[in-house]
């Protein structure tokens, strides 16, 4: 994953109208998201807690209180989905954000309704 204009900085620099930081959300998160809709495996949420943990597969686990072999699975998984190389700090920097600004979104898309 590459691109300067869906970086932190970047976000920052796009604000949070006209739906920039969903567009963000998607950049980052996009294949996760279809991975969740499609099968309701819960890799974003295995991926907030895996980040959240600083990478620590048995706090994660615990935090989600499933076994940790499930979240190395999930993990392993979400590495595919994304292609990404979770051990790069820009990249986990970027879904961290990402993982905690979906909450926001969809809080925002329920007050629409």
């Amino acid at each position: 994953m590459n691109g300067d204009q869906f970086d932190f900085p970047g976000l920052i620099r796009l604000g949070q109208h006209d739906g920039e930081v969903d567009t963000y959300v998607r950049y980052w998160l996009g294949p996760v998201l279809d991975a969740d809709a499609e099968d309701g495996s819960q890799l974003v949420a295995t991926l907030r807690a895996y980040l959240d943990c600083w990478g620590d597969y048995l706090k994660a686990a615990r935090v989600l209180e499933i076994h940790t072999s499930t979240t190395r699975y999930r993990v392993h998984r979400i590495r595919q989905v994304l292609a990404a190389d979770l051990s790069d700090r820009h990249a986990q920097f970027n879904l961290q954000v990402a993982t905690h600004l979906l909450g926001y979104v969809e809080r925002g898309r329920q007050l629409q309704r």
